[in-house]
């Protein structure tokens, strides 16, 4: 880690006037109460006078007092020089005096503040030690918190170089900690599976590293296959049985952002433990994100089987309403040929039906019976009609995954576990056997169907059908091992 990481421009701006103060800012730093004033007029000289003053101003708007204190602002000279009465030209030649070292020392008495020595090092080192052990801040942003934290603490800020230094050793510190924590977590075997993520294999382009961290792009029932080989291709590393307890989450992150992005030989050529630890990390953290991506791509490839199955019903509906229509028309025909001759007082149903050609109205019956739909049907036709699509990969999704719900979706678990009873299984299904809860009134249709077929017996592929659309409805969440937070889809359908 470089030990200079501050500009020129940076170094030159530490501790120095590099604007003049607003007045707000000589408001809060340079006003002089009783206290100071008295303190100001008691030096020998006007020129000591306006010097004391201006320190004083100096250490509480820069935290530290300038090797040449005439080199503050004009500003600032003429706003400490009116109050005391005094003109602002007599200041100079206080800079080179002997007098400003001893009013530094009454300053840093009468006001509280501290040289930064040995114990405020100390005490500067542990706390910036802690947020480089639980953070990821840059070395800037704790350099200036840093400088912050002493002008609080009124420590008379050290030179630049001193709080440069402190803050690279201190993050190296810390870094290399993280880096042996880390590369103690797994067992020689796991570790020597771990480094041969960087490798290439002869005759390949990419490594292993390179194929594990590309998320899916793949939405289709191939994609989710694909999406759940390459979360059981990360958990088999065990970073699931890893204590990581004590590293704080935003440092693990921090270095699997930096193995997703890097070159895999760049990956390769870190020295030390850092090269390990980086796959350490990126073992532990990456299952999570590929079971979210992988649940993100089931939710997806059931949405567009959803959304392109009721586009089809649509269509087919569209495409058979003139036939429903006609036959409608034809039932109401013989509808009001059958009132009118109930009307009459002397008329005859019987004989009105048998002089009636039937024929067309069985047919128009037959054809409503066919076409017409329930109130609450929707696309469920259709996505039966795709068993064979869901079946290429929710048998996968079932065995990789642990599912679990609220309450409300104890049903849904329930429908998951009768389904992934069905492997294997040759006897038929009974309808008392089947958690129906999760079913809605069109699905149920579909799962027990009405005569002629038989009473009790179930449509198989209907009811794993009707399964995934109803997890996916409820937002079932995945609670596998390795995701700790879980994956809910998006209810959609």
């Amino acid at each position: 880690m470089p030990t200079n990481f501050l500009s020129d421009e940076q170094r030159r701006r530490f501790g120095h006037f590099t604007e003049d103060p607003d007045e707000g800012q000589l408001a809060g730093s340079f006003l002089l109460d009783q206290t100071a004033r008295r303190r100001a007029m008691a030096a020998r000289s006007g020129r000591n006078r306006i010097g004391w003053a201006v320190q004083l101003g100096t250490i509480r708007y820069l935290g530290t007092f300038l090797e040449n204190p005439e080199e503050v602002p004009a500003v600032v000279v003429g706003y400490v020089a009116e109050q005391l009465g005094l003109d602002p030209g007599e200041l100079a030649g206080y800079g080179t005096g002997e007098a400003r070292w001893d009013h530094q020392e009454q300053i840093r008495k009468e006001y509280g503040y501290t040289k930064f020595e040995f114990d405020q090092w100390f005490a500067l080192a542990r706390w910036m030690y802690q947020r480089a052990w639980i953070g990821n801040e840059r070395p800037t942003l704790l350099f200036d918190l840093a400088t912050k934290r002493l002008v609080d603490k009124k420590v008379v800020l050290p030179g630049v170089t001193v709080l440069e230094r402190l803050v690279s050793g201190t993050r190296e510190r810390a870094e290399k900690r993280l880096w042996a924590t880390l590369a103690a977590a797994p067992t020689t075997e796991q570790a020597e599976r771990l480094q041969q993520l960087v490798v290439v294999p002869a005759g390949t382009r990419l490594s292993e590293l390179d194929r594990l961290r590309r998320s899916p792009r793949d939405i289709s029932a191939r994609g989710v296959g694909k999406a759940l080989e390459r979360y059981e291709s990360l958990r088999v590393f065990g970073g699931s049985a890893w204590n990581l307890d004590a590293i704080a989450p935003g440092r693990l992150q921090a270095l699997v952002r930096f193995a997703k992005a890097a070159r895999a030989q760049a990956v390769s050529d870190l020295a030390g433990d850092r090269r390990l630890a980086t796959l350490v990390a990126f073992a532990a953290v990456m299952p999570q994100l590929a079971a979210d991506e992988a649940i993100e791509v089931f939710d997806l490839v059931m949405g567009d089987i959803i959304r392109s199955s009721a586009t089809k019903m649509t269509k087919q509906r569209l495409r058979t309403l003139k036939d429903l229509d006609a036959a409608a028309i034809e039932l109401r025909k013989a509808w009001l040929a059958i009132c009118t001759a109930a009307a009459d007082p002397e008329g005859d149903v019987r004989a009105m039906l048998d002089a009636m050609d039937v024929g067309p109205v069985h047919a128009a019956a037959d054809t409503v019976k066919l076409l017409a739909q329930q109130p609450d049907d929707g696309a469920e036709q259709m996505l039966a009609a795709r068993y064979n699509t869901i079946a290429r990969f929710l048998p996968g999704l079932l065995k990789t995954f642990t599912f679990e719900a609220s309450p409300a979706g104890e049903p849904v678990l329930d429908a998951i576990g009768f389904v992934k009873s069905l492997k294997g299984r040759r006897r038929p299904i009974q309808a008392w056997e089947v958690p129906a809860k999760v079913l809605t009134s069109a699905w149920r249709r579909l799962v027990f169907p009405p005569p002629p077929m038989p009473v009790g017996s179930v449509e198989k592929r209907a009811l794993i059908v009707a399964k995934p659309c109803a997890q996916r409805c409820t937002g079932t969440r995945c609670s596998c091992r390795a995701c700790a937070s879980g994956a809910t889809p998006t209810p959609v359908c």
